[in-house]
């Protein structure tokens, strides 16, 4: 049976006062991107940690890691109008990079080389070559380095640009057959009395599931499904144990006034997916599921990022209640074309980090950190970052950071050049009295 969302209470949050915060983000670094459109962290085995930044343009996405406190680029990833990554640690002590690639016609899995697993098997190299029977005139006369973006991705071999991966700790292991990929989400499902299996769901023209099988190392196609129109995901855990899928649909049918769907996921069933519910949504472009400290002890709680509607940006964000098997509208956020959320720990507090792109005018919007309370949801800090479409939280030697995948600079009509420029790292103060 399909449920329609109910309204437990509509009210926007409050401005935290200043004694009353638990603490605050301040700037701490700046990562050059092209594009910029997501966000992801690992952990080596020696203790560092990488920070993967997803370039929609551009043809490379790049790996940092922390050196003497700054953040310095360590590896470059070949991709293809990259739109998000997912870092999945799977159930046998792999770690794999997946990159969601709009363009293209395959997203790539890289795996983290660590000492503790079987080494991974790298991709042969593709094949490298121009499209153009000029690239090599191009090339004498400078184009690589005047006009890099397209001289990158049609001119290859001329301007030695090839797709192959720098050398660095990710490996490609894996193609996944994608067609205009735009997030990928690892989840784990766990089984009374056997091993945890591994899944990998993958917004493209159809969502498709895969299932990582141990014994070959590689991601099998579990799922080909009819949904459309989708951004992201979030996997939730029903208080019975049971595994809820949201599907957060960006478009449909010509319009942004979308239906996000919930989903029972049981993979032994002979129809794994089961609709629950259906949340009205304005072009939802993230959802993400957690859980919080209520009165009568925790609970799970569901955000939807909501970008537009089909006439503006200006629409609000919705947070719900996981009641049984039924999600509860509690909140809304007041937010400007929301693209991305984050929820995260700090001050001893659940904190929910929301990423404006903005009114789709102007670059001047910002990251919105909210706290949790017994009275709902309250604003603690708005960080201005400009045309942010991604947070992502992490922690590097204790420190807990927040990036922020920046899109652009300016104001309409875009520019070239305005798509080049800095995504931020911010890092949290405690707050002392």
């Amino acid at each position: 049976m399909c449920l329609h969302a109910s309204v437990l209470s509509l009210s926007f949050p409050r401005l935290i006062s200043l004694h009353e915060r638990p603490g605050y983000f301040v700037p701490l670094a700046t990562l050059p991107s092209h594009a910029a459109a997501g966000l992801a962290s690992a952990n080596t085995s020696d203790g560092r940690t990488l920070l993967v930044l997803a370039n929609f343009w551009g043809g490379n996405s790049h790996v940092f890691a922390f050196a003497g406190g700054a953040l310095t680029k360590l590896q470059e990833l070949p991709t293809d109008m990259a739109h998000d990554w997912e870092i999945a640690r799977l159930s046998d002590g792999r770690t794999h990079a997946i990159v969601a690639n709009y363009g293209g016609a395959v997203s790539t899995v890289y795996q983290l080389s660590d000492p503790r697993v079987p080494p991974p098997e790298p991709l042969p190299p593709p094949p490298c070559s121009d499209q153009h029977a000029a690239c090599r005139d191009w090339q004498t006369a400078g184009e690589c380095e005047h006009n890099p973006t397209f001289m990158r991705e049609q001119c290859q071999q001329s301007c030695g640009s090839c797709a192959a991966p720098g050398a660095g700790p990710f490996v490609p292991v894996q193609l996944l057959p994608t067609e205009a990929a735009s997030a990928a989400h690892h989840f784990v499902v766990r089984t009374a009395g056997g091993p945890s299996r591994d899944f990998l769901l993958v917004a493209q023209r159809r969502v498709a599931l895969f299932e990582f099988d141990p014994q070959a190392a590689q991601w099998r196609l579990f799922l080909q499904t009819n949904a459309t129109g989708i951004c992201e995901f979030a996997s939730c855990e029903a208080p019975s144990g049971e595994a809820v899928l949201v599907f957060a649909q960006w478009h449909a049918g010509g319009t942004f006034r979308t239906a996000s769907s919930v989903y029972a996921f049981d993979p032994a069933a002979s129809q794994p997916l089961q609709l629950l519910q259906e949340l009205p949504t304005l072009g939802a472009h993230d959802a993400e599921c957690f859980t919080v400290e209520g009165g009568e002890g925790s609970e799970t709680l569901l955000a939807i990022a909501n970008v537009r509607d089909d006439a503006s940006q200006r629409v609000s964000s919705a947070i719900y209640r996981l009641d049984g098997r039924a999600l509860v509208e509690a909140q809304r956020l007041d937010t400007v074309g929301a693209h991305d959320l984050e929820p995260l720990w700090a001050g001893g507090r659940r904190l929910l980090a929301v990423a404006n792109q903005g009114d789709g005018t102007s670059c001047n919007a910002s990251v919105d950190v909210y706290a949790h309370a017994p009275r709902g949801w309250e604003l603690l800090q708005s960080l201005p970052t400009g045309c942010c479409v991604y947070v992502h939280s992490f922690r590097d030697r204790g420190r807990l950071l927040l990036g922020a995948a920046v899109e652009r600079i300016g104001s309409e009509p875009a520019q070239a050049d305005t798509y080049r420029t800095d995504s931020l790292v911010f890092e949290w103060i405690e707050q002392t009295y």
